[in-house]
């Protein structure tokens, strides 16, 4: 169906003075193991990793203790559990089998990682076909769903209408007069603490997630466009929300590990909450004035409880 879907370590996703640093030491001293080393780390982290699924698949496998006690019994579940998971690996985690991912996290070496933004740009423009990237799984290691930008124009937008993975989104266009300028969000929420008043808790949150700096630009959600989100079976808007930017992905759009969103050096990115949308064009513009359209395909979900299903 013109789909292709790559995974690729962002620097968004890592803290880099954290566990980054050591999985660098890591592998370096893998890679200067002897070969018999480096088999008994990867056995020894096959045994850490698989260990615990495996107790929990033998617990719960419903047959009696005295069954699994000793002999072959618990030797035989044990077996078919670790071969659940040798069966369906390659297909449920990163496209590889156990053991190739086991030498791959512990030896795999150069190991670096890139903006979200840069992959966008050299897919749309260094990759042949030329590949438009439609979303973006938000994890460590983030999954770019990709179709070809012009021969997959069905998958997204044709015809001056979405269509394929983007029909199921609803468009909103930002406005620039509706664009709000960080320093003056965040001044106004200070002068209003401090004459006593007290912040909505939507506020609140937006303003956590400015840990960077001040180089963020705030749109807030007008009713028309806004959802609920306070009761059970509300819908709430969708942090899995798409923010576009001339019609390509804008950048990252989940939460920042490495702690630079609103800083100048962020690139850029964006965070939708439940109210509104923080964002940063990335190279220092002022998303008024730049001459660039920005929309938000809107997604959301239901609240039930705990309990929670993505729709529109």
């Amino acid at each position: 169906n013109g789909l292709l879907l790559v995974s690729i370590h962002v620097a968004e996703s890592v803290d880099i003075g954290d566990s980054t640093s050591e999985w660098l030491e890591l592998k370096k001293e893998f890679n200067q193991m002897l070969p018999w080393e480096q088999e008994q780390s990867i056995l020894a982290y096959a045994i850490a990793e698989l260990g615990e699924h495996t107790l929990q698949c033998v617990n719960a496998s419903g047959r009696p203790a005295a069954a699994l006690a000793g002999g072959s019994g618990r030797f035989a579940q044990a077996r078919r559990c670790l071969g659940e998971v040798f069966g369906t690996f390659a297909k449920e985690a990163r496209g590889m089998d156990f053991i190739t991912d086991a030498h791959d996290w512990l030896g795999g070496y150069p190991y670096d990682w890139v903006r979200t933004d840069e992959v966008i740009r050299f897919m749309r423009r260094e990759v042949q076909p030329s590949m438009k990237t439609l979303q973006i799984q938000h994890s460590a290691v983030a999954g770019f769903l990709l179709t070809p930008a012009v021969l997959g124009e069905s998958n997204f937008f044709a015809n001056g209408q979405f269509q394929g993975h983007w029909a199921s989104h609803t468009p909103i266009n930002l406005a620039p007069g509706d664009i709000i300028e960080w320093q003056m969000f965040d001044g106004a929420a200070d002068e209003y603490v401090a004459q006593g008043g007290k912040l909505q808790e939507h506020l609140i949150e937006m303003r956590s997630f400015a840990t960077g700096g001040k180089t963020c630009w705030v749109y807030f959600f007008p009713p028309e466009h806004g959802e609920p989100c306070r009761q059970p079976d509300d819908k709430c808007i969708s942090p899995m929300s798409i923010l576009l930017e001339d019609m390509e992905v804008l950048g990252w759009g989940g939460d920042s590990a490495d702690g630079l969103l609103c800083s100048p050096d962020s690139g850029p990115r964006y965070q939708v909450l439940c109210t509104g949308i923080l964002f940063s064009p990335g190279d220092g513009s002022d998303p008024r004035f730049n001459g660039r359209s920005y929309r938000l395909l809107k997604q959301t979900f239901r609240v039930s409880g705990l309990d929670q299903s993505a729709e529109k």
